[in-house]
């Protein structure tokens, strides 16, 4: 049943977000934007330092920066300052191509992580 899962899961944020499978997914830290299939350098933590007039340092004036897409998108609705809300550890790769939804329900990924370790500080 969890490999079905884990299918179904794939090929709707391969589709929707063109995902690289990682398992430890990052969409909600990036205005659901995949920072490890649309970002070169996968940085899953803010801009590399390298862009340039918004465009990435990897393919200038071709495409811009994830994170100037990211901040673009949560600026139309007042919620730009969500990118620098919180810390998005590097990716956990003993979770790569396996169900990121089972590893939230789990408590595997940082997103379970962080929001356990906020209800214990409320």
């Amino acid at each position: 049943m969890e490999d079905l899962f884990h299918k179904l899961e794939h090929l709707t944020k391969v589709a929707l977000f063109d995902c690289r499978d990682c398992g430890d997914c990052a969409l909600i830290d990036v205005a659901y934007l995949c920072p490890m299939s649309q970002c070169p350098k996968n940085q899953r933590n803010g801009a590399c330092g390298g862009s340039f007039q918004g465009w990435c340092e990897v393919y200038p004036e071709k495409r811009l920066c994830i994170y100037v897409r990211a901040y673009t998108r949560l600026k139309k609705h007042g919620e730009e300052e969500q990118l620098g809300k919180d810390i998005v550890p590097p990716c956990n790769w003993d979770l790569y191509q396996t169900s990121s939804w089972i590893n939230y329900y789990l408590g595997k990924d940082h997103v379970s992580k962080r929001r356990n370790q906020q209800d214990t500080h409320e």
